[in-house]
């Protein structure tokens, strides 16, 4: 994929473009062997257990874009999930959201704290403290970025 998509975004370089690329993340469920498998490109999996909570980095390169001969390092991740866990895929536009009283960014760090609290809530419940999070968080601040966040309870 990401050679497919550098030699297709090599082709506006006349444009200016140079260096396009994108973040992304690939999640493949088998549900027959219980497991899922996340493979990131520069957006990490944020994901909920009993054992506590981990965070499933993904190199710093996106897709397509510059360094087309680099070794990015893009990897399968084995999951096997247990009833009640949690993971959390999103975009950065969550993240990089200004607001609150000082108006900063919503920052990666408060993120993983606040899944971190809501996972053991039923999903419907989730979604609800998420929009209910980003909206007291934004205020009346404009919104900086598109928003994609997904969460999925085993």
């Amino acid at each position: 994929m990401d050679k497919k998509l550098h030699k297709a975004f090599k082709k506006k370089e006349e444009e200016n473009r140079i260096g396009d690329g994108m973040d992304a993340m690939v999640l493949r469920i088998n549900k027959d062997a219980t497991e899922f498998i996340f493979s990131g490109a520069n957006r990490p999996l944020y994901y909920y257990s009993k054992e506590g909570p981990q965070d499933i980095k993904a190199p710093i390169y996106s897709i397509g874009g510059s360094f087309p001969n680099e070794v990015k390092g893009f990897t399968d991740n084995v999951m096997k999930p247990q009833k009640g866990d949690c993971a959390y895929f999103f975009s950065d536009g969550f993240e990089d959201q200004f607001g609150g009283e000082k108006n900063k960014r919503y920052s990666t760090k408060r993120m993983k704290a606040f899944f971190g609290e809501i996972y053991p809530q039923p999903i419907n419940e989730q979604y609800e403290s998420t929009v209910k999070e980003f909206e007291t968080w934004m205020g009346d601040y404009e919104q900086m970025d598109d928003i994609c966040v997904i969460g999925i309870k085993f």
